[in-house]
């Protein structure tokens, strides 16, 4: 009877130690899987926010340009590139809603002003680049080739676009 008692014992003693082995094995698991979660979140709040920073400066650009042309001054220069500043924005965007109305506001400004506006070469070369990367490009590419100005040089007041964003 001690025999079997000791058995007994030892076999319950392998079994625990085999659950408790089991335990920190499952815990060292867990931490590993924590730690691997805990980056895709922290990679996918890094991509939210750099996509809500695109939209809002979008948004800052797009108020700026209905400022300057001519709710407070008018200066349909500044007013175009700071709507093309914002298509380049929302082109990095996941967010493209605003881009309908900033189109809106270039085809009025356009149409508004056919005969002020002067657009160097590379000025409207530049705006082109950007605006072929939205999915409103066929309609901004069509308003912006309709410049057809004299003017040669690079040196118009007001037009300072990042193409590198």
């Amino acid at each position: 009877m001690i025999t079997y008692l000791g058995i007994l014992v030892s076999g319950l003693s392998a079994l625990v130690a085999g659950l408790i082995c089991w335990q920190v094995f499952s815990l060292i698991k867990l931490e590993r899987y924590s730690k691997e979660i805990k980056l895709a979140v922290e990679e996918s709040i890094k991509k939210s926010m750099k996509d809500y920073n695109n939209t809002i400066s979008a948004i800052i650009h797009q108020l700026n340009g209905i400022l300057h042309s001519g709710l407070i001054e008018k200066d349909i220069h500044i007013a175009l590139d700071s709507f093309i500043e914002a298509i380049n924005d929302l082109n990095n965007a996941t967010n493209k809603e605003p881009l309908v109305g900033i189109v809106s506001y270039i085809e009025d400004l356009v149409s508004e002003n056919r005969n002020l506006f002067k657009l160097s070469n590379s000025t409207k070369n530049k705006y082109l680049e950007i605006c072929k990367k939205c999915s409103e490009s066929k309609k901004l590419v069509e308003l912006l080739s309709q410049n057809q100005s004299n003017v040669t040089g690079d040196n118009i007041q007001g037009v300072n676009v990042n193409v590198n964003k």
